[in-house]
């Protein structure tokens, strides 16, 4: 069960947040400044040292994009790199290495259709992975003033706090802290919402 505290500062907040924190009903706490990355000025250096390490290999020009026959010479390229690598080399590594240069070897001997299918599976996912990756290296710093707009009417312009009972202490039945009265489980109150607008939409009923 959850149960928000509004409070006349985000400063406030956070300290009605830190004493719910420490006590053991809670499992979590959540004010507006959770949102704000914390220990920046030791992140963004290391951030910004990566972003001009991997910079050249994330961002080269896009060159068009390969044929059937560039697949398979690909394939057959890093299947031999990997057993030149792996070698007579016994461990788990080693064996990984051979038995994926395998694994490319069959699938440059295999049909034009199954290398579609795999660069299909493989691809679009890796550009995505490639595409957040360069756009969390461009972080920057983030005050709550950078915060979206749509956490202000839920976390509160002047403070809010918000607590999240743990799930033993929710089955105990126990009920710590007093901020914004009675907790009620979401699903509750959600069909709760939903019978009122239910009732307006079907008009009054009779008994």
């Amino acid at each position: 069960m959850r149960r928000r505290c509004s409070l006349p500062s985000p400063e406030a907040a956070a300290a009605v947040a830190k004493r719910l924190a420490a006590l053991p009903e809670v499992e979590q706490t959540r004010t507006i400044d959770s949102f704000v990355p914390a220990d920046q000025d030791r992140k963004l250096p290391l951030i910004r040292k990566t972003a001009q390490a991997l910079g050249t290999a994330l961002n080269r020009r896009a060159r068009p994009a390969p044929n059937d026959e560039d697949n398979i010479a690909a394939l057959r390229s890093g299947a031999a790199a990997l057993k030149r690598a792996a070698g007579d080399a016994a461990g788990p590594g080693a064996t990984a290495a051979r038995r994926l240069s395998d694994d490319l070897a069959q699938l440059a001997n295999s049909d034009p259709a199954r290398r579609t299918a795999v660069t299909a599976a493989f691809i679009p996912p890796l550009q995505q992975d490639l595409d957040e990756l360069r756009d969390g290296l461009q972080a920057g710093p983030v005050r709550r003033a950078d915060l979206p707009r749509q956490l202000v009417p839920r976390l509160g312009e002047r403070g809010r706090a918000g607590a999240r009972r743990s799930a033993a202490e929710g089955r105990s039945g126990r009920r710590g802290g007093r901020c914004g009265g009675s907790p009620r489980p979401y699903w509750r109150r959600s069909r709760t919402r939903q019978g009122r607008q239910s009732r307006r939409s079907n008009g009054p009923t009779r008994s």
